[in-house]
């Protein structure tokens, strides 16, 4: 008898300890719904999830923060830094330390793939889940953009 309450309250104890672990899981412990993948940037927007990607080769390197459609993409090549903002069927572009940039708009397309001058979708990049807020897809208010589709109306006329 004193054996089989002795196992009733170490089996207590055990699922007491258990338990509590189980409530006490801090975030980081919890798993996500995306795990780490390997391929495009088409397929990272796919997921709908906040995802960072990475991108190196030689000098050239890549780092893009995805979450639905929106995505902002810095690109170092020969020491040189540039930026990418893609939201809203917009598409701004500049170099850091530059004062001026460049933003396209356009209808929105009829398929997922977009084909903005400046990125390419076909690279492999290295993917996972990534805590990033809204703000990263704001194109900064210091530099002055120059709208491409303004430009080309004006030509027409």
């Amino acid at each position: 008898m004193k054996k089989l309450l002795f196992l009733g309250l170490a089996a207590l104890l055990l699922t007491g300890c258990l338990q509590k672990k189980t409530a006490v899981t801090t975030p980081e412990e919890k798993p996500s719904k995306v795990e780490e993948f390997t391929g495009n940037l088409l397929k990272a927007m796919g997921s709908g999830l906040p995802i960072k990607c990475d991108w190196q080769k030689d000098t050239s390197q890549a780092t893009a923060y995805i979450k639905g459609k929106q995505m902002f993409i810095e690109t170092t090549h020969a020491e040189r830094t540039g930026y990418i903002i893609l939201k809203d069927n917009c598409f701004w572009t500049w170099n850091k330390g530059e004062p001026t940039g460049m933003k396209l708009c356009s209808e929105p397309a009829a398929s997922d793939e977009n084909k903005f001058q400046g990125i390419d979708w076909s690279q492999e990049y290295n993917c996972g889940p990534a805590i990033f807020g809204d703000d990263k897809f704001v194109p900064p208010n210091e530099i002055k953009f120059t709208d491409l589709g303004e430009m080309m109306k004006g030509a027409g006329q």
